[in-house]
């Protein structure tokens, strides 16, 4: 039995009571959990036989208390089985009632846009989740700040990372509470490596290029890199690809620098994998799963992502024997060996209070116990490789300890993953998923420009998101 399922196991199984049933079923429709009511008195009238009339009065509790909590869904659904558990848990343990709502959206975009008309119409959960939108939600009072939970969660949980203070606080403030974050790092099929004559790590990005032109066999259908080369995970290739050459898209003054050479010298080598075949020729048209299934039906041999790749390894979504012991795990390698290798993280989903909530303390309480300690080992299990911890204190469990890719990954991507405004301070503009990575591979793949007029117009486009927000 995996950790992943010893995990599962140790969250309990409560069924729903009457009363949770009936607001969950009718909460939808009707209104009746956005809003938190007082207990009120009704009388009740019951009839029986015509010969003896009885009148008797009933007292029904019929406005009790209720957090909402709006849940942003994620890539591994067992993340999103414990936060429903862990609400319901917090909620038993309080005393008050506790709806985990999964929200449908088409993107974070969308998500952001969703919990802003929400905030203006006054109709915002009780907890929410801006994703993209923290930085901004936190510099315009729409999530409040929760200094006092922040601050205790940190503290019984070893501290919180310097990637949680940058991205979810302000001035020191606490405002959101992380899952934990999703760093992207290369998935390769160490045993091909091995075949090819390599060895892991890979000393430089021009080693990795050298074996995967040894695996490649496109008439096998085998291929020694699946990278995306659309919209879809564009940022978590191409960024932190950009820092092994000396580069970035923002200076430390959050201003927008895609032009400089650093920055077409990794362009330039990142299209050349597909220029040169080393990436299958769909590549150029994956969407947000095609590498994913590149790597998990063996077509591909190295494919860099976020952990959902390994999470499916691990549940034994693959077609392919053995692949968990056949896989090795790491950051891009270096570029410049006086730069060495880079990893970019997602800060993660964090949760906070809306600002405008008629529940601010039970809120507060809420997700003070869902963040204890205990209940967040149990979340980063549930997250199978794709979640790290953001608490340090989670380190310390088996899972990561003990797990062959999880100490690889503690090794060598954790230390030195950045946020993906690095060297910029996180800011409400410097989030730029499906912005310009992925259209930038394309106009050099696809219409045939160069790399430099590439990424001149993507430095017109992070301009113009900038500007949005001046």
């Amino acid at each position: 039995m995996s950790n992943n399922e010893v995990g599962s196991e140790k969250i309990g199984q409560k069924a729903l009571t009457r009363r949770q049933f009936l607001r969950m079923a009718g909460g939808t429709g009707a209104g009746v959990l956005a809003a938190a009511c007082a207990p009120q008195i009704v009388e009740v009238e019951k009839e029986v036989a015509v010969e003896q009339i009885v009148e008797k009065i009933v007292e029904v509790e019929v406005g009790t208390k209720t957090v909402k909590m709006w849940m942003l869904p994620n890539f591994n659904p067992l993340i999103d089985l414990h936060l429903i558990k862990a609400g319901t848990a917090a909620g038993d343990e309080l005393g008050i009632d506790v709806l985990v709502e999964p929200v449908q959206t088409g993107g974070w975009q969308e998500n952001v846009a969703r919990l802003t008309a929400a905030h203006e119409a006054g109709t915002a959960a009780d907890i929410i989740c801006p994703q993209l939108g923290s930085v901004g939600f936190m510099q315009q009072g729409i999530v409040a700040p929760i200094g006092d939970v922040f601050d205790q969660v940190g503290a019984d949980g070893g501290g919180w990372t310097d990637v949680v203070m940058n991205n979810f606080a302000l001035d020191g403030t606490g405002y959101l509470l992380c899952i934990g974050h999703a760093p992207a790092y290369l998935h390769i099929r160490e045993d091909l490596v091995n075949e090819a004559g390599f060895s892991l790590p890979f000393d430089s990005l021009d080693e990795l290029k050298e074996c995967a032109a040894a695996i490649n066999d496109p008439a096998n259908g085998v291929w020694g890199t699946g990278m995306a080369y659309a919209e879809a995970d564009d940022l978590m290739h191409l960024n932190p690809l950009l820092w092994c050459f000396g580069g970035s898209c923002w200076d430390e003054d959050s201003n927008p620098v895609l032009t400089q050479p650093e920055n077409v010298e990794a362009l330039t080598w990142y299209v050349s994998l597909y220029q040169d075949g080393l990436s299958p020729e769909a590549s150029v048209s994956w969407g947000g799963g095609g590498n994913n299934q590149g790597y998990l039906s063996g077509q591909v041999a190295m494919a860099m992502n976020p952990g959902s790749i390994l999470a499916a390894v691990r549940r034994g979504d693959h077609s392919v024997d053995g692949l968990l012991e056949k896989t090795a795990v790491g950051p891009w390698p270096a570029a410049d060996p006086s730069i060495g290798p880079q990893a970019q993280t997602e800060a993660g989903q964090a949760y906070g209070v809306w600002s405008g909530s008629r529940l601010m303390d039970e809120s507060k309480q809420v997700l003070s116990q869902m963040w204890n300690l205990d209940s967040y080992i149990e979340l980063q299990r549930m997250g199978q490789s794709y979640l790290f911890p953001a608490l340090f204190g989670a380190y310390e469990d088996e899972f990561f300890s003990d797990d062959k890719q999880n100490q690889e990954i503690l090794k060598t991507v954790i230390p030195i993953m950045k946020d993906e405004s690095w060297p910029s301070p996180p800011q409400a503009y410097t989030s730029l998923w499906a912005t310009w990575a992925g259209p930038a591979c394309l106009r050099v793949l696809v219409d045939g420009w160069t790399p430099a007029d590439a990424l001149a117009e993507a430095q017109e486009t992070v301009e113009a998101v900038k500007a949005e927000y001046a």
